[in-house]
């Protein structure tokens, strides 16, 4: 259980229930890919359906994005950026209470902003703070 499922991660191992029993963990390595993705439509205007069959080797949570025609997702370490024409968003995911985001244009005003998930959904989102880069 603790290789398999916890990933040596000690609170999953708590929360579950079991004992930890050395003082170490492993470091926990990023998820693969899902390579069972399927997007489609179900009927309902203005909707579409994104799903895997199998979970994603060493995932927690699963995003799925939707973009329109002409807009493109790229990736800087852990930044997933969104980019629609000249203008680009920055998303960091993160499982600390800390990030930094890197790769923004200087002296460029940004509104910053956070929102929480768990298993029952998305938090309410923190009000944005407007930050100048330098």
């Amino acid at each position: 259980y603790v290789s398999m499922i916890a990933q040596g991660n000690l609170q999953t191992i708590v929360d579950s229930g079991f004992e930890p029993t050395k003082n170490s963990t492993q470091p926990v390595v990023k998820p693969g890919v899902a390579n069972d993705f399927i997007a489609t439509i179900n009927g309902v205007k203005g909707a579409v359906v994104g799903s895997i069959k199998n979970a994603v080797p060493g995932a927690v949570t699963n995003v799925f994005y939707a973009l329109p025609e002409g807009a493109q997702v790229s990736f800087n370490q852990d930044t997933m950026i969104i980019t629609v024409g000249e203008k680009s968003i920055h998303i960091n995911a993160v499982t600390q209470k800390k990030t930094e985001i890197y790769g923004l244009p200087n002296q460029a005003a940004y509104n910053v902003g956070l929102f929480s998930l768990n298993s029952a959904g998305i938090g309410a989102p923190s009000p944005t703070q407007q930050v100048i880069t330098q």
